[in-house]
């Protein structure tokens, strides 16, 4: 039972994850605060989500004025193995 509980948050991560990374591709750079009302996505899940994209180096936060905003990285083609 357990097991069940800790595969269907890894889900719900992953799928909130990928939700925050398209949405950043079409939409930009936005407060962090914005972005989870807009995608609706619980406060905790969403947290996680975008721990995972930092730990993945897929995103990144800034913050100005006392306000955190987040974007989509561009992928380091510098580190990509040419053949």
């Amino acid at each position: 039972m357990a097991q069940h509980l800790v595969d269907s948050m890894r889900e719900r991560i992953d799928t909130s994850s990928q939700h925050i990374a398209k949405f950043l591709h079409e939409n930009g750079e936005f407060a962090v605060d914005e972005l989870q009302h807009n995608l609706g996505i619980e406060e905790h899940v969403f947290n996680w989500a975008i721990g995972w994209l930092i730990q993945q180096d897929a995103v990144a936060i800034t913050e100005a004025n006392g306000s955190f905003k987040i974007h989509r990285k561009e992928p380091d083609i510098s580190k990509l193995i040419l053949i």
